[in-house]
């Protein structure tokens, strides 16, 4: 579904941006620094209040690190809350980045809520964020390897203006580890999902070995056990069960 994509690019295109904005700015190791600053650049940048409750911290080497508490980000020129969350830790080693390799200790996410808008005019509500497309020759993506991956009681609406689409996706949970280029590490997803245009009210639940490739663009789980009950549109009362093996590879 459409929606649930734009929703997923937009939540990830989300914590990237909050992740790069405090790289950039880190000068120095001082939590309290980087939080004037990065509330400074999007009240002057963006025009958006970014505003973040205690101090962060941080830690540079040999794992770079960054933990969060309440957080939140407004919509430009407005106050409707565009992203929120209760806290974040993200934790990545620092040396193999040098050859290539993203090493990731720790993503964690606890009560993220996410308000994704596409307006009448095909424009999303981040589109400010993502800056201005450049065309640059293709390159490989780099090795990845996640540790650890831990999303908590998370919530994101989608809303598209022009035809009166609305999906939410809420009390969503991640737990995934071990993931790394053609390594299986284990998957656990549940939530819940409703919408309208169609009408939708459905609860999932997936649990699974998940392996990915980024250079091919290829994701699979195997000793899939995925659960879908509620009702879709037409179909009331679903209990649709998926047990096996599942394989998407853009590139072979």
């Amino acid at each position: 579904m459409k929606a649930i994509k734009y929703v997923v690019w937009g939540v990830g295109a989300i914590v990237a941006l909050v992740v790069l904005a405090f790289v950039a700015a880190v000068m120095v190791v001082d939590g309290g620094f980087v939080k004037s600053r990065a509330e400074r650049y999007m009240k002057e940048e963006k025009q958006r209040t970014l505003k973040i409750e205690g101090t962060p911290a941080l830690k540079l080497f040999p794992v770079f690190s960054l933990s969060l508490g309440k957080t939140s980000l407004l919509e430009p020129k407005n106050d409707k809350v565009f992203v929120s969350l209760d806290s974040m830790q993200v934790a990545v080693k620092v040396m193999p980045l040098l050859s290539g390799e993203v090493s990731v200790d720790q993503v964690a996410l606890s009560g993220l809520k996410a308000n994704i808008v596409r307006d009448k005019e095909g424009r999303f509500n981040f589109d400010d964020l993502a800056g201005k497309k450049e065309d640059k020759p293709e390159t490989d993506p780099p090795k990845v390897r996640v540790a650890t991956i831990l999303i908590e009681n998370a919530k994101i609406a989608y809303a598209d203006e022009a035809s009166g689409q609305r999906v939410t996706v809420s009390n969503a949970s991640v737990k995934a580890g071990g993931l790394a280029d053609d390594e299986p590490g284990p998957l656990a997803v549940s939530a819940t999902i409703s919408g309208r245009k169609p009408e939708i009210a459905l609860k999932l639940q997936v649990d699974g070995m998940a392996k990915m490739n980024l250079a091919r663009q290829a994701f699979a789980l195997a000793k899939l056990d995925g659960r879908v009950t509620g009702n879709a549109d037409m179909l009331k009362g679903l209990d649709l069960r998926v047990t096996g093996d599942l394989a998407a590879d853009r590139r072979s």
